[in-house]
C-alpha cells in the first residue's frame, strides 16, 4: 500500500492519472480503493486548473521539484505541486517569482493531500518533506 501511495504522489507532480497496474485479480485492487477515492479528486483539480509551463516558482534544495497548475485569477486556486525526489528528508523552500510574487495571496497555504497549512511569508513558503513525499500547495488570492 505504501508503495502504491508513493507512486500516486509521484504521478501527481505531473498530473498523470494513475492506473491500477498489471493487476488482474479484483481482490488485489479492492484494498487500494480508499487511496484512489482520496487521490482522484486531486488529479481532477489539477486537470481543471491546467498545467503552466512557466512555474513562476522554484524550490530548493535541488532534489525538490515544483510544478504549477492554474493561473492567478480571482477566486481560482493556483496549485504548486512540490516533490522531494530524494531518499532523504528535505526542508523545501519554495520561492514565488515573476507574476506570482506580485500577487497578494492569503497567508495560509494548504496542502490538498494532507490538509496541513503552511505560512506564506514574503514570496515563499517552507515545507518539510519526507523522502519521495509530494505536497499539493493551494494558493488563493486575498
Amino acid at each position: 500500500m505504501a508503495e502504491k501511495e508513493r507512486a500516486l504522489q509521484r504521478t501527481l507532480v505531473y498530473a498523470v492519472w494513475p492506473g491500477s497496474g498489471n493487476v488482474a485479480d479484483p481482490a488485489q485492487i479492492e484494498p487500494l480503493r480508499p487511496l484512489f477515492k482520496r487521490s482522484l479528486p486531486l488529479f481532477a483539480a489539477l486537470a481543471r486548473a491546467g498545467w503552466e509551463p512557466v512555474t513562476e516558482a522554484h524550490a530548493q534544495p535541488v532534489p525538490v521539484v515544483v510544478e504549477r497548475y492554474g493561473r492567478p485569477e480571482p477566486r481560482a486556486p493556483v496549485y504548486l505541486v512540490v516533490h522531494n525526489s530524494a531518499s532523504s528528508p528535505a526542508e523545501a523552500k519554495v520561492h514565488l517569482t515573476d507574476g506570482l510574487a506580485k500577487k497578494t495571496w492569503q497567508p495560509a497555504v494548504t496542502d490538498a493531500l494532507s490538509g496541513r497549512t503552511f505560512s506564506l511569508t514574503g514570496a515563499g513558503v517552507r515545507v518539510p518533506l519526507a523522502p519521495w513525499q509530494t505536497v499539493m500547495l493551494e494558493l488563493r488570492q486575498q
